[in-house]
């Protein structure tokens, strides 16, 4: 029997995000688990947690919790991940929005944020303090922080930039950080624990659109964990594995918690959507064994790649490719691979426990 489809003797687990990071943190302090190729920067499970911590008990402090819907725009960059696990740790849900989200027209961008309640939304600030919520939608000065920052998006009440702003009304990302390293937020964060269920909403995930008008899909931590981990199961992703992200964390943000489920590396190439030579070049100089999150155009670009040749992709033994299964053969690469290697799709690889109802429609 095909060992992707068959029944699974491994039982579901019922731990939430937080929970997983506290124990990643535990067994491998010093590890990496998301190296990001473009800025040098790397987190640990231990450094991750840090500040996972002071940022979930940062919006603590400012009246976010359980429940509470929180959106941001940002590209691949750690503060992302860090966005990403706070939100999961106070058992708030999370909303993220594509890279381009500013760029749809102003009733697009109003009626999604509507019509996923999102309280919070963090942007990015430029360099001269602007941003593009604000260049879109007008200054909010005079706007009480807490109060509703738009008119037509009742349930905004909070703005946060990752940068300085020039918008005294909004926090910043290291901001609540700071706050949240008060010992009684700390304290609170800790009591919050076992309050939390994995069956608690978690990812408000907008889909394509592509049949009709774009749906919300409400997924739970049970489902997103469960389905990476039996995903992580049939790809060997385990202490050892170094895999390249082929995508932005926005587009498939249910995929991005592989390193603290197995304590697997992600190794991410860009901030923005990599190409075929960000792709390759992240396997040979991080020695990368896995890609992830695939696309159709990234995956033929790159065996189409004129300087194919040229990348030492010897450690590449497996990818994961969006929408297709498909088997590749690298030709006139014998040194760097040797024979064939199987592309799997999300589709084949994800058990049927990746959705959840929602009235989000």
């Amino acid at each position: 029997m095909n060992p992707l489809t068959s029944l699974s003797e491994e039982p579901l687990v019922t731990l939430t995000f937080g929970d997983l990071l506290d124990q990643a943190a535990v067994s491998w302090p010093e590890k990496g688990a998301y190296v990001f190729c473009e800025t040098g920067s790397r987190l640990t499970f231990k450094g991750l947690k840090e500040q996972v911590d002071k940022l979930a008990a940062g919006l603590l402090a400012i009246g976010i919790g359980k429940g509470d819907h929180v959106s941001w725009v940002a590209g691949n960059r750690p503060k992302w991940i860090v966005i990403f696990l706070a939100v999961m740790k106070i058992g708030a849900v999370a909303a993220p929005q594509d890279l381009c989200f500013f760029e749809y027209a102003e009733s697009t961008v109003t009626n999604t944020l509507k019509k996923a309640e999102v309280k919070v939304l963090i942007v990015e600030a430029r360099e001269d303090g602007s941003t593009p919520f604000h260049d879109m939608f007008g200054t909010t000065e005079g706007v009480e922080r807490g109060a509703p920052a738009v008119e037509g998006l009742p349930h905004l009440t909070t703005l946060v930039t990752i940068g300085e702003s020039c918008h005294r009304q909004c926090y910043t990302l290291a901001e609540l950080q700071q706050k949240g390293e008060d010992e009684k937020l700390q304290e609170r964060l800790a009591e919050l624990r076992p309050q939390l269920s994995c069956h608690d909403p978690a990812l408000l995930q907008l889909t394509s659109g592509s049949t009709g008008l774009s749906k919300l899909v409400q997924h739970s931590t049970h489902a997103i964990l469960n389905s990476n981990r039996y995903v992580a199961l049939a790809l060997h992703m385990d202490q050892q594995c170094r895999a390249v992200f082929s995508t932005l964390f926005c587009n498939v943000a249910w995929n991005v918690c592989h390193p603290i489920i197995t304590g697997c590396t992600f190794v991410v190439p860009t901030t923005d959507a990599p190409d075929a030579e960000d792709i390759l070049s992240a396997v040979q100089d991080e020695r990368c064994d896995i890609l992830y999150s695939l696309y159709v155009k990234n995956f033929y670009t790159i065996l189409h790649h004129p300087r194919l040749q040229d990348f030492d992709l010897s450690t590449l033994k497996l990818g994961k490719r969006k929408h297709i299964f498909t088997t590749i053969i690298f030709t006139n690469q014998e040194e760097n691979i040797q024979g064939t290697d199987l592309m799997h799709s999300s589709r084949e690889l994800t058990p049927n426990i990746t959705s959840e109802n929602t009235n989000y429609i």
